[in-house]
């Protein structure tokens, strides 16, 4: 057990410069996201290989669904994982800004922020819709790095019924969290 002792990796902040370790994690991880993109990219786009993807998400319900986050190697999107992130990254920022200014990426993460929760106000299209999953998740053979992402995809909605409102509910409370 480690009481009072620093792990032999860890370098302390002075608080007025960032810690290397700490810039190039935050980093990564809003790097991590903006490879997840999905829908036409922005000029923003700072992954080289990723292209625009899945524009016609919502076609099948005559809706635009296109954006947010792929949440696997699957290539669906899905409402309920990607709203806990969001919540996740909001707090992070609202509690350690000053880390994400001292590593200069506020940028990054506003870019972020912005597409996850532009793309999670497309997915609840009516006081009582919220699609909650785009496409249907299959098995991708290992072989198959960078599958085709099939043009038609399945929009799976939600509307009433209690399962559904507490889904909704959580996702309504995590979004409400990030407006403070």
């Amino acid at each position: 057990m480690l009481v009072g002792k620093t792990s032999a990796g860890a370098i302390p902040s002075s608080g007025s410069v960032p810690n290397s370790q700490w810039s190039t994690l935050l980093g990564n991880r809003i790097y991590f996201h903006d490879a997840q993109r999905s829908g036409t990219l922005p000029s923003t786009n700072r992954v080289p290989w990723r292209n625009n993807s899945a524009v016609n998400d919502g076609h099948d319900v005559n809706l635009d669904l296109s954006g947010g986050y792929y949440d696997a190697g699957d290539y669906i999107k899905c409402t309920f994982p990607l709203s806990f992130t969001v919540l996740s990254i909001c707090w992070g920022a609202t509690d350690f800004g000053k880390g994400y200014d001292l590593a200069n990426q506020t940028p990054y993460l506003d870019d972020m922020l912005r597409w996850s929760l532009d793309w999670l106000v497309k997915a609840h299209s009516s006081n009582n819709t919220l699609f909650v999953q785009i496409a249907e998740g299959t098995s991708i053979p290992p072989a198959n790095i960078f599958p085709l992402i099939p043009a038609q995809r399945t929009s799976t909605t939600i509307n009433h019924g209690i399962k559904d409102e507490v889904i909704r509910g959580s996702i309504k409370a995590q979004a409400a969290s990030m407006e403070t």
